[in-house]
């Protein structure tokens, strides 16, 4: 028998589940813009990302428990994440330019309209942008602390980066219930609550990846680490769209 890199994966049901539960979060998301009613969209939220967390847990598992992800499935696995990520630009890059078109071609209305009252850029909206990029610091540092075999400053930086990713969530949370509209007063509402909410859930998304590696460092190695060298790019991703979205929608 011919010796080759690949193997068959085990039954597992999880990519069918997270499929359903993205399903059922764009409908839920459709209902709370009509009803402004949030339940159903934490309730799928919350099973999207635990069906996410245990699809990555079975996939951490293949690579630091069992060891079968050869250099060839390293390296799908990355193509994988980065063809991932660019579909995330896509997405962004709709509600950007959505955003845009009623800004400037929409000449039926005022934007934003006059009722509306805006938060100050310079204040929260500024100190998120600088809390978001001092996370990505913290999370390049843990890389090069890992590079260097260093697991306690390793360690160190990843608490620095969940506090910071945390702190950002926190102060998006209160702009969003203080502020003077909702997603339903407008096409603005709608713009900017869509694109900053879309944005948060990928926070959060990520501050659950980065978390899960905590108990996991032992199992890295500067040759082996592939999860959290993706865990990585998805941060510095999530940082990277909240400039445009700070520049875009508060400036």
């Amino acid at each position: 028998m011919t010796k080759q890199p690949f193997y068959l994966l085990n039954p597992n049901p999880w990519p069918i589940i997270l499929s359903l539960n993205l399903f059922n979060l764009i409908n839920s998301m459709i209902f709370w813009m009509k009803s402004n009613n949030m339940i159903l969209l934490m309730i799928n939220l919350f099973l999207l990302l635990m069906s996410s967390l245990k699809w990555w847990m079975d996939i951490k598992k293949e690579s630091m428990y069992i060891g079968i992800h050869s250099y060839i499935i390293y390296m799908n696995l990355k193509m994988g994440f980065i063809i991932f990520i660019m579909t995330e630009i896509l997405v962004f890059s709709s509600l950007l330019i959505n955003f845009f078109y009623n800004k400037f071609l929409n000449y039926d209305m005022m934007w934003p309209p006059k009722f509306m009252k805006l938060f100050n850029p310079y204040e929260i909206p500024l100190l998120n942008t600088f809390i978001l990029f001092s996370s990505s610091m913290t999370i390049t540092w843990a890389h090069h602390c890992l590079l260097l075999k260093n697991k306690k400053n390793m360690k160190t930086a990843i608490y620095l980066t969940l506090m910071l990713g945390n702190y950002f969530m926190i102060l998006q949370i209160y702009e969003f219930i203080s502020m003077k509209f909702n997603i339903n007063d407008s096409i603005y509402g709608h713009s900017f609550f869509l694109t900053t909410g879309f944005h948060g859930l990928h926070v959060i998304i990520g501050l659950i990846f980065i978390t899960s590696f905590l108990n996991k460092m032992k199992y890295m190695s500067p040759n082996h680490h592939f999860n959290f060298e993706s865990a990585a790019w998805y941060w510095h991703f999530v940082d990277l769209v909240w400039l445009f979205v700070f520049t875009s929608l508060y400036l």
